[in-house]
């Protein structure tokens, strides 16, 4: 389970993030880069990093900040 703080989501900062690339729902973790750019980070390896330039034709949606994750477990 993760908890999304939906209201912070204008004021970006590094953190890890609920986000919508074109269409795709992402939880990354969001580095600030010098431009108008942006890091995609993944925690997980499996995945490669993105690099987004806000300037370009990607559709980037913020849907807010991950303030908690719990790892559920069946009883």
């Amino acid at each position: 389970a993760v908890f999304i703080d939906i209201t912070d989501k204008d004021n970006i900062r590094d953190g890890i993030y609920l986000l919508v690339v074109d269409g795709e729902a992402y939880i990354k973790r969001i580095q600030k880069l010098i431009g108008k750019k942006i890091a995609l980070l993944s925690t997980n390896k499996a995945y490669k990093d993105m690099e987004i330039s806000l300037d370009s034709d990607i559709e980037v949606r913020i849907i807010g900040r991950v303030i908690k994750s719990l790892k559920l477990v069946d009883i």
